[in-house]
C-alpha cells in the first residue's frame, strides 16, 4: 500500500459559478492564525487520508473548510441520485475538471525549502448563490477572534499561559512575544505538543470553542497553539479572491507591523511567489481561475437570489 504518511501532496477544490454575470468562487478564510482583525483567504486543500483517492481527499477537505458536503451536491461526476434530497436548493455541479498537479517550492520552518505536489479540481456549479446560506458561519457578523473570545468570557493569554505553566511549561516565558519566540524553535514546540493538545481539549469541553458547528472559535492547532482563531467562507468575485490573497502576500513581504508576529507570516501560503511565478500556490490558483473562465464562458449558469459577498 502507498505510504501516505510520507506523501507530500495536497489536493483541493476551486468551486466556481456565475452570479449576476460574473465569475464567483467559494472562498474559505481564517482570522487569528496568520493575521488578526481581518480575513486571510486560503485554498480548500489538504493531504490524503489512508485509502483516499485524489477526488475523495479534495471533497473532504473542501467540506471541512467551507461547510459544503460534496456528497450532497448533485450533478456531474457524482455517484448517486439526489432526486429526493436537495439540501442546497438548485445548486448543481455541471462540470468537474482536474488541473495537472504542479510542484510547489514551499518554506518549511524559517528558511528550508521543500517540494510539495498540489492538484486542484475545478468544480463548476449552477445556481452557486444557493450555497450561500450553507457556507461555514454564513450570516454571522464578523468580529475578530480575540474580541469574540473576550465577549464570551474565554480565558485570555495570561490565563492560558498560567494553566500551561502549572503543568510544566517554562516559567521564564512571561508574555505573548516571548511565547511566540519560544514556539518558533521547532524542537521546543514539539516537546510541548502534547500539552498544547491537552489544553485544546480542556477548553473544548466548555462548548464555546472547537470544530463543532455552534462554535465560531477554536484554538489554532497549526501556527500558534495559544491563539484564538475562526474560520468562515464567502462567495467572492473570482479576481477579488485572487487579489485579496496577493495583497496579503505583498504585506507579508513588507513585514507589515500590523501582523502580531513575523513567524506567523512564514506559514501564509508558505511561499512568496505571486500569480505570475511558477511553483507558487497563487500561480496554481491563477491557472485554475483562467481555466474556470474558459470552462464557464459558453455555459448558461443562472444565478441564485443571494448576493455575492465582497
Amino acid at each position: 500500500m502507498e505510504d501516505l504518511a510520507s506523501e507530500k501532496s495536497k489536493y483541493g477544490i476551486v468551486m466556481v459559478g456565475k452570479h449576476q454575470g460574473e465569475l464567483v468562487v467559494v472562498a474559505p478564510w481564517n482570522e487569528g492564525r496568520f493575521v488578526d482583525g481581518e480575513k486571510a483567504y486560503t485554498l480548500a486543500k489538504g493531504a490524503r487520508d489512508v485509502g483516499e483517492t485524489r477526488t475523495l481527499a479534495a471533497n473532504r477537505e473542501f467540506g471541512e473548510e467551507t461547510g459544503i458536503d460534496m456528497t450532497k451536491l448533485p450533478g456531474a461526476g457524482q455517484e448517486k441520485s439526489f432526486t429526493s434530497d436537495r439540501p442546497y436548493g438548485r445548486a448543481k455541479i455541471v462540470a468537474r475538471e482536474e488541473m495537472p498537479e504542479q510542484t510547489l517550492h514551499m518554506i518549511a520552518g524559517a528558511t528550508a525549502v521543500t517540494d510539495v505536489r498540489m492538484g486542484l479540481d475545478i468544480v463548476v456549479v449552477e445556481h452557486i448563490a444557493d450555497l450561500v446560506p450553507h457556507l461555514k458561519h454564513a450570516g454571522q457578523a464578523f468580529i475578530p477572534a480575540q474580541e469574540r473570545a473576550q465577549l464570551q468570557g474565554l480565558p485570555n493569554f495570561a490565563e492560558m499561559l498560567e494553566w500551561m505553566q502549572e503543568r510544566g511549561f517554562p516559567k521564564n516565558v512571561r508574555n505573548r512575544e516571548e511565547f511566540d519566540d519560544f514556539i518558533m524553535v521547532e524542537a521546543q514546540r514539539a516537546a510541548f505538543k502534547p500539552l498544547f493538545r491537552a489544553y485544546r481539549e480542556h477548553l473544548t469541553r466548555t462548548g464555546k470553542v472547537g470544530d463543532h458547528a455552534a462554535a465560531m472559535l477554536k484554538l489554532d492547532d497549526k501556527v500558534n497553539p495559544l491563539a484564538y482563531m475562526q474560520e468562515g467562507t464567502d462567495l467572492l468575485p473570482a479576481r477579488d479572491y485572487l487579489g485579496k490573497m496577493q495583497a496579503m502576500l505583498e504585506r507579508f513581504d513588507e513585514h507589515n507591523p500590523s501582523f502580531l508576529h513575523q513567524g506567523r507570516l512564514r506559514t501564509y501560503w508558505r511561499n512568496r511567489g505571486g500569480p505570475a511565478q511558477p511553483h507558487s500556490q497563487l500561480y496554481c490558483l491563477s491557472q485554475a481561475l483562467d481555466r474556470a473562465e474558459a470552462l464557464t464562458a459558453p455555459m448558461n449558469l443562472e444565478g441564485g437570489s443571494s448576493r455575492a459577498k465582497t
